[in-house]
């Protein structure tokens, strides 16, 4: 499954330890299942459009699912 949270004036430092409340917040609602969780973040800048965020934001997702693999094999 796949999907993307935007985050309105949310602060960019604050941002990177999201994916750890959420997972946290999924096994408290299902503490048998197992989560494994990928994330790509990006801080837009002024000039970037929704779409430039979304290609920074998915590139860092699949570097990030890399890393993963390789510390796991």
């Amino acid at each position: 499954m796949s999907f993307c949270i935007i985050l309105v004036d949310y602060a960019a430092d604050l941002a990177i330890h999201l994916p750890e409340r959420i997972i946290r917040n999924l096994q408290i609602i299902a503490p048998d299942k197992t989560v494994h969780f990928s994330a790509g973040i990006y801080n837009m800048q002024p000039n970037d459009t929704i779409n430039d965020a979304y290609q920074a934001s998915d590139a860092q997702l699949y570097l990030n699912k890399q890393q993963k693999q390789h510390r796991s094999s």
